[in-house]
């Protein structure tokens, strides 16, 4: 059986911290514009993970530590925001190398 979201959600990214790749997951409870982006601690957007019409339902993006160039990012700490209509929130992610 399906179940459809009934909230809009950003799960903890996994693995976290992460070396290669992290997947990010999120769930949107209706159809709608979404943006989900990777900010550094100085809040500059390093990659956009997503950005458009989505449909409802859950949602799976995988980041490999790269920015919006290709180039790999160094160790630290980033921000993932998803952005869905009028629902925001962010989660944390450890790049380590």
């Amino acid at each position: 059986m399906l179940h459809l979201p009934t909230e809009y959600a950003l799960r903890v990214p996994y693995p976290n911290p992460f070396n290669s790749e992290v997947v990010v997951k999120y769930s949107l409870p209706r159809e709608g514009d979404v943006e989900l982006v990777v900010y550094n601690t100085l809040g500059q957007a390093v990659r956009r993970l997503a950005k458009g019409h989505q449909g409802m339902g859950h949602h799976r993006v995988v980041w490999d530590g790269r920015d919006d160039a290709g180039r790999g990012l160094a160790t630290g700490t980033y921000l993932v925001q998803l952005r869905a209509e009028t629902f925001q929130t962010v989660q944390k992610l450890t790049l380590v190398k």
